[in-house]
């Protein structure tokens, strides 16, 4: 068969051990599970776990994740981008050059203390010690 039959061999394999796990799970996780990835149930799929089982069958490994976060985003948000910007006050969204170039002042006249910090720990001045705890 070659290697295609080898991976289907393997797969169907896989995929009969998801559904032995997921028909472990009572019928009314399997309907919770549906439910939370939006899977549609009609009331033959309900009364029917085996139908249920197949159903998510694409959605097992999330379901049988053990490490999954107990509060799945599985839903989408309940407020909007819109929401957001409303609740940010109007004066942050207002451009300021002044504002901006104190900023930028601010940030090079840090990065210029750092730099004369680090190379005045360089020079022979600072005893040996010093260097060790300020400079590791």
């Amino acid at each position: 068969m070659g290697k295609g039959g080898e991976k289907q061999v393997s797969n169907s394999r896989f995929t009969n051990q998801l559904i032995k796990k997921l028909s472990n799970l009572s019928t009314d996780e399997l309907i919770y599970w549906s439910k939370s990835y939006g899977v549609k149930l009609t009331n033959e799929i309900e009364n029917n776990k085996d139908l249920l089982v197949i159903e998510l069958l694409p959605y097992a490994s999330g379901i049988l994740d053990k490490d999954r976060p107990s509060n799945l985003p599985l839903e989408p948000p309940t407020f909007t981008l819109a929401d957001i910007r409303e609740a940010i006050p109007k004066h942050c969204f207002q451009r300021n050059l002044y504002v901006s170039l104190l900023h930028l002042l601010s940030d090079l006249s840090i990065i210029a203390t750092l730099y004369y910090l680090a190379t005045y720990l360089s020079s022979d001045w600072v005893s040996f010690e010093a260097k060790v705890v300020f400079w590791p």
